[in-house]
């Protein structure tokens, strides 16, 4: 029987009757010098980072996406580093640096952003505050359309980048469509105006292939509080309710008397019907009777079917047929 331990007296404590707590033993540090990293820099070097914004595609979409607009340039490697950001290689560094100058990238009308690979990149969405956008300028006069014209004229929302190859080359003349850099949170009017060169103002009617909308519970862009996915502890919960069965109430309408009807129409004419005689028909046949010998008629024909004989007509051997009515 183990003795029991008083723990207010320090004498009854002995060696055996507690067990020392072990002492970690601590392992020396790593370190990591650049000579352990020197491979993956290398790997990586010739590479760029690159997010939709607004939008979180799938990779392989995203894949083919980037194979399509930057196939010239040898992609050599899409790896997805976190929640829509997509780490690009290039086969050579020449032509990461042809990508990075190469212009503005779309995706679903969304601004595509690039930016150089470093060591120290933080694989993060970083807030971004002027974006270029397209703006189209519904029904805007052909004499307008100059880059002057234009320059002038959209300075009200930003900066005029460039115009689309059909406002270039002047073949679509419904619209105007312009690249302008825009502030994030500035308002996009859909009515801008400007004077023209008679001294009249002209209304005109803008129109965004995208806007730059922020979410104010997740702060995400593309979306505003309303599309989004995630919603604020308590948030309103929707909860599935059986309809009411409605009992279908059952009216009772009187009978109403049929009046009788005269079941028997009664003739006003007499119609006789003048039936014709049928003919008799007249049958014949023509087939040919056998020819008999002596060696091949039987003796023993019954001399009651030669009595019969002129009322039959032989259609071969052992089968006859009714003579046809004379």
């Amino acid at each position: 029987m183990n003795k029991p331990i008083n723990l207010t007296n320090n004498e009854n404590l002995s060696s055996n009757d507690c067990n020392p707590i072990p002492t970690p033993v601590l392992t020396p540090v790593v370190t990591i010098d650049f000579d352990d990293i020197k491979e993956e820099l290398e790997l990586w070097e010739s590479a760029v980072v690159c997010y939709v914004l607004g939008a979180n595609p799938l990779q392989n979409v995203m894949e083919g996406y980037v194979r399509r607009i930057w196939g010239k340039f040898g992609v050599d490697k899409v790896s997805l580093v976190g929640k829509g950001i997509y780490l690009v290689r290039f086969a050579t560094m020449e032509n990461c640096e042809k990508v990075l100058h190469s212009g503005f990238q779309f995706f679903d009308s969304k601004p595509l952003i690039v930016k150089p690979w470093s060591p120290d990149i933080n694989f993060s969405k970083d807030p971004i505050k002027k974006i270029p956008i397209w703006v189209q300028l519904q029904g805007l006069d052909v004499k307008y359309r100059g880059d002057k014209s234009l320059t002038k004229i959209v300075s009200q929302l930003g900066v005029m980048l460039k115009v689309d190859q059909a406002t270039k080359n002047r073949d679509k003349l419904m619209y105007a469509r312009v690249l302008v850099e825009v502030s994030v949170d500035q308002p996009f009017p859909e009515v801008i105006h400007f004077i023209n060169e008679k001294g009249i103002q002209v209304d005109q009617q803008v129109k965004y292939d995208w806007l730059p909308v922020s979410c104010t519970i997740c702060g995400g862009m593309g979306h505003d509080k309303v599309k989004c996915t995630r919603k604020p502890p308590g948030h309103t919960r929707k909860v599935w309710v059986p309809k009411p069965v409605q009992l279908e109430t059952t009216t009772t309408q009187p009978i109403q008397p049929v009046e009788p009807t005269n079941v028997f129409v009664q003739a006003t004419k007499f119609s006789r019907i003048v039936g014709q005689q049928l003919k008799p028909v007249v049958t014949s046949t023509t087939y040919q009777a056998l020819s008999e010998s002596d060696n091949e008629v039987e003796s023993d024909v019954d001399m009651s079917m030669k009595n019969h004989a002129g009322s039959v007509h032989s259609l071969g051997r052992g089968v006859a047929s009714p003579s046809p009515n004379g």
